[in-house]
């Protein structure tokens, strides 16, 4: 049977050109596009979870990345609002000066030549005061620099001073604080670091961390924001006193009367809170400063 004429249209298609005087066209076959089929997997392990987890696992990515944007749009608006604070307070001080600079007199200003010389007179004595002025003002200003960075060095020098309390503290109860620290230190973030560095019990915080590298590993994943809330509420944990549960020492039967307890390094957290707490008794101290 013969082939009847297909009629088509002036096109390209890959790299074989279509003519419309052509009565007849050689069909070329077109191969079909290769889609790699989907991993089956993923999802049938999706499939298996129950839709309220996956729900819950949504919410909780939504409010993250609105937490972050948040922080990042308040860190920029910081940045911004400073900016043109300081470029105010540039115009301000250009434009205080602009208009307490005395203005040179003109001669066309004055009926005779003496008044004229007298206006320069007085023009040089106001513009000797206008430097005088501005230079106090520039003074003034490197004071009020000095005084924010001595204000800020201060406060440095007593978080510092804090910080090495906390160690020494930290250090009588274990030797390898050092050591945990800077293993602590190579695993925290920056905002990690400064949620640490900002509790009132940073070294002892920064020791647990070190004993529980899960714990830090899985706080170091999180976004900066819920960084420093874990932070904040793992510092409330190891602060919180714990209710001594163990039995009071036992006291020999004569000989001088002395309790007999173990070395520290064998106590238990209850034990060694109780044995504190009879030495701080016994030597008039308050329990908590």
């Amino acid at each position: 049977m013969a082939d009847e004429p297909i009629s088509t249209t002036a096109g390209v298609v890959g790299n074989n050109t279509v003519d419309n005087s052509a009565e007849t066209v050689v069909a070329t076959e077109v191969q079909p596009l290769a889609v790699e089929p989907a991993h089956q997997g993923d999802a049938s392990e999706e499939a298996q979870l129950p839709p309220e987890y996956n729900k819950t696992v949504a919410r909780l990515r939504q409010r993250t990345q609105a937490a972050e944007r948040a922080v990042l749009e308040a860190r920029a608006e910081a940045d911004a609002a400073k900016a043109e604070r300081e470029r105010l307070a540039r115009e301000i001080e250009r434009s205080t000066a602009s208009q307490d600079k005395p203005q040179r007199p003109r001669a066309t200003d004055f009926f005779t030549p003496e008044e004229h010389e007298a206006a320069l007179d007085k023009y040089d004595a106001d513009m000797a005061d206008w430097a005088v002025t501005q230079a106090e003002r520039r003074v003034e200003a490197k004071v009020t620099q000095s005084s924010q960075q001595q204000a800020e060095a201060r406060r440095v020098s007593e978080v510092q001073t804090a910080w090495n309390k906390q160690v020494a503290e930290v250090k009588r109860e274990h030797a390898d604080f050092d050591d945990v620290a800077n293993e602590v230190a190579q695993a925290c973030s920056e905002a990690m670091a400064d949620a640490i560095i900002a509790q009132d019990n940073a070294a002892r915080l920064t020791y647990y961390l070190g004993e529980n590298p899960e714990e830090l590993e899985r706080i170091a994943t999180l976004s900066p924001v819920r960084q420093i809330s874990e932070i904040a509420r793992l510092a409330d944990k190891i602060t919180a006193p714990a209710v001594s549960k163990a039995p009071p020492p036992i006291k020999p039967i004569g000989g001088s009367g002395r309790a007999v307890t173990k070395p520290v390094r064998e106590m238990t957290p209850a034990e060694y809170f109780a044995h504190r707490e009879a030495e701080l008794k016994a030597e008039g101290k308050p329990l908590w400063s």
